[in-house]
């Protein structure tokens, strides 16, 4: 008996349209997530940890204890997480060949997400803007310099009568050290300064100069975990017999 002939099948069609199908699934599904990122780069920048609102008591208080804990560069690694769309659109605009230096380039987009969030809402500050802003008070420098960097980046300075004002904050809310102190023991500093006051090269009646003389001075604890293993601070201050070759004790400062 003969072998019975078997009708070839033709996929041809079905195969194009299977094609087709999944050609339109992925354009769809690229198409939802770019209306995804689009939605997430319209949004207003999430700042995270990051920043501060002036608004809020509760945050006030945080940043000004926050200035002395550092944290900087952690600060803004948590509002660039918090930001990836808009991170990726900088780090593609910015890019360049020549920027061979990746902390460099990051430290530029890290810049434009601080002007980002200041341009948003003025009473947000961030942990590096309100560091700069004290740095530049208390490094001195000039009043209509810093107000030019504060006018044109935002993000970089804040006023400096705001500088002032937090200063004083941060200070009256310095997080006590959480070091063990060193029992006995202080370091003490003074300074000696003298200084002309009201000195010219004329005279006028009843006017004159005067000198003023002063004397600066600090005392500070130190942590125990600065001392020798060992180290007594009662042994020290009582009275030992004559060594013609002491062994003196320091502190590694």
């Amino acid at each position: 008996m003969a072998p019975s002939k078997r009708k070839a099948r033709d996929d041809g069609p079905e195969l194009e349209l299977a094609a087709v199908c999944a050609s339109q699934m992925a354009d769809q599904a690229e198409l939802i997530e770019l209306r995804a990122f689009k939605c997430a780069l319209m949004r207003p920048t999430q700042t995270a940890g990051a920043v501060f609102n002036m608004q809020t008591p509760g945050d006030k208080l945080l940043l000004a204890q926050a200035i002395w804990l550092g944290g900087y560069n952690d600060s803004m690694v948590c509002l660039r997480e918090a930001n990836p769309e808009l991170v990726a659109v900088m780090n593609a605009q910015t890019k360049s060949q020549y920027d061979a230096d990746p902390d460099r380039h990051r430290r530029l987009v890290n810049g434009v997400l601080l002007d980002i969030v200041r341009a948003q809402n003025q009473f947000k500050v961030p942990l590096v803007t309100a560091a700069f802003t004290i740095l530049s008070d208390v490094q001195g420098v000039k009043h209509t310099f810093h107000e030019v960097i504060r006018r044109n980046f935002s993000g970089a300075l804040m006023t400096s009568n705001w500088g002032d004002g937090f200063l004083e904050l941060a200070r009256a809310n310095r997080p006590a050290s959480d070091d063990e102190m060193l029992e006995g023991v202080q370091v003490g500093v003074f300074d000696n300064l003298s200084m002309r006051l009201n000195y010219c090269s004329y005279v006028t009646q009843e006017a004159g100069g005067e000198l003023k003389h002063m004397t600066n001075w600090l005392v500070a604890e130190l942590p125990r975990k600065l001392a020798p293993p060992g180290f007594n601070a009662d042994y020290i201050c009582e009275l030992q017999p004559s060594n013609p070759n002491p062994n003196p004790v320091t502190l590694a400062l």
